[in-house]
């Protein structure tokens, strides 16, 4: 299991200032999941919590399903979670709001 955040403060967070050294628990690596170099293969991708949304380019998003596809074994899954809003509940706040 390898951890990727592209925060210095998320880092902190959990007492880490750099990724750890060898034979910690979870390997973190600094930076985006669309260019991050991480060791793999893995058999389960998740990014999680719609942060797949702070890739603000297309290019990005496209790097980062290239560096999935790279890092998957065959039989491996990519999870994207993501929270699409109800537009027809904004449309009606803004609307009566």
């Amino acid at each position: 299991m390898d951890r990727v955040d592209f925060q210095h403060k998320t880092l902190e967070d959990f007492g880490q200032t750099s990724p750890p050294s060898e034979g910690d628990r979870i390997p973190v690596a600094l930076g985006t999941f669309a260019d991050v170099a991480v060791d793999g293969p893995f058999s389960l991708i998740h990014v999680v919590f719609s942060t797949f949304f702070a890739l603000l380019t297309q290019d990005e998003k496209a790097r980062c399903f290239e560096n999935v596809a790279r890092k998957l074994t065959p039989e491996g899954v990519f999870v994207l979670e993501a929270y699409v809003p109800d537009i027809g509940r904004l449309t009606a706040v803004k609307r009566y709001g």
